[in-house]
This record gives C-alpha cells, sequence and structure tokens, in this order.
C-alpha cells in the first residue's frame, strides 16, 4: 500500500475522537461489517426536535485509518445535516471514488484511494452504516 495513501491528514482524522465512541442516548444506530478487511462500523445518531434533523452524529470503529477517518469525516459533516444531505454526500463519495472531478472539498484528502479498489469498501463503510441507521 502507497505510503501517500496514508498522508498525515488521514492520519490526523483517523485520530480525531471528536464524534468516536457510544452516544450515552440515541434515536437509532446501525453497524456494518467489511468481512474481506475486518473492519466494524457503528454509526449512531440522536435527532432534532424534527425527526429529521441528525443533531448528533458518532460512530465506533474497529478497522483501518481510511475506515477511521471515512467515519470521522462523515460524523462531522453529516451532524446537523437531513437524511437527503447524507444521500448527497455518500454521491459524492462515490462520485471521488469513480475517479470523476469532485466538488466536495471534504472529500479531497480520500482522492489518493480512487486508485486502490481494495480500499474503497473502508471508505463506503461508514456512510452505509449511517445509511442504514436513517432507514424508515
Amino acid at each position: 500500500m502507497s505510503e501517500a495513501l496514508y498522508q498525515q491528514a488521514i492520519m490526523d482524522l483517523a485520530k480525531d475522537d471528536s464524534h468516536a465512541g457510544p452516544l450515552e442516548t440515541s434515536d437509532t444506530a446501525a453497524t456494518r461489517d467489511n468481512p474481506l478487511c475486518g473492519d466494524r462500523v457503528t454509526m449512531e445518531v440522536r435527532k432534532g426536535e424534527d425527526g429529521e434533523t441528525l443533531e448528533t452524529v458518532a460512530h465506533t470503529v474497529k478497522g483501518c485509518a481510511l475506515c477511521k477517518a471515512s467515519a470521522a469525516l462523515v460524523s462531522q459533516r453529516t451532524e446537523g445535516k437531513k437524511r437527503k444531505d447524507v444521500e448527497a454526500f455518500k454521491q459524492s463519495l462515490e462520485n471521488l471514488l469513480a475517479g470523476h472531478v469532485e466538488q466536495n472539498p471534504h472529500l479531497a484528502i480520500f482522492s489518493l484511494a480512487r486508485h486502490h479498489k481494495s480500499r474503497h469498501d473502508c471508505l463506503r463503510l461508514p456512510i452505509d452504516a449511517l445509511l442504514d441507521a436513517l432507514k424508515d
């Protein structure tokens, strides 16, 4: 694996624990596993009074630095948003991984991962778990 893939920005994000750990109380949660590499992500959400806004988003990750960084970014960027925003964030990630020019500057740190298809699922796992948690 290329050292460039694990650049300092990714390592710093992977260590960011501002949204890490279980919530004291949550409205919904979901866990996703990647059996190929052993990553496991649980995303938890506490919703706002309107029942739609993601007031607080937290993650618990057992996995690689890319998966941890992705979970941290997903938690940061989706807090205060609605499901449609989470879906748009996922589409932006998919666009980046497919090699399309991406307009979301927050995802730029993952641009080198598009050349490592075996790592794509590590990046997708947190957003997929969050979308699972938000299913009706």
